[in-house]
């Protein structure tokens, strides 16, 4: 439902008003998606919905990625949502932890990327001793050497 100046007026708030209500309702709710059954369910009999996104394991939930995700809000948008009641055609990611919602398919963008860099900067056991053989084997050039100098100064003088 769109709210028009009619509806403040019957509601007896002032735009100031119902921003500062929408903000105080939405530090109170977290993130939902849940079918309609599962909404009326709780509306009926006061229990609480079912969180279809929220399988438990940080991921999106009812099986879906992100892009799956996305494309299910576009089209939702474009068959069923009035363009004045649409918000947004990108799926949004909250994370609870950093109190942050960002978009979610810039956020798998950064994950991914993020993982690369700790990767790349990881380096395998494999590679860390092979950097030590290397440096032990530098090492002991090194003392080869000093040592072949040092005869050869002695025999010098």
């Amino acid at each position: 439902m769109a709210v028009t100046p009619t509806v403040l007026e019957t509601w007896g708030i002032t735009v100031e008003q119902l921003h500062q209500d929408a903000l105080v309702s939405d530090m109170n709710r977290h993130p939902m998606f849940c079918d309609m059954q599962n909404m009326m369910e709780s509306m009926l009999f006061g229990k609480e919905p079912e969180n279809l996104l929220d399988d438990g394991s940080g991921q999106s939930g009812m099986g879906m990625d992100v892009k799956e995700l996305s494309a299910m809000v576009q089209q939702v948008n474009e068959t069923e949502v009035s363009t004045e009641d649409r918000l947004s055609d990108h799926v949004q990611h909250y994370d609870s932890k950093e109190a942050v919602m960002e978009n979610a398919e810039k956020r798998v963008s950064r994950l991914e990327k993020e993982k690369t860099e700790t990767k790349a900067a990881k380096k395998s056991i494999r590679d860390r001793l092979g950097e030590k053989k290397q440096q032990s084997e530098a090492k002991k050039a090194e003392k080869a050497v000093e040592k072949a100098v040092k005869k050869d100064k002695g025999q010098e003088l």
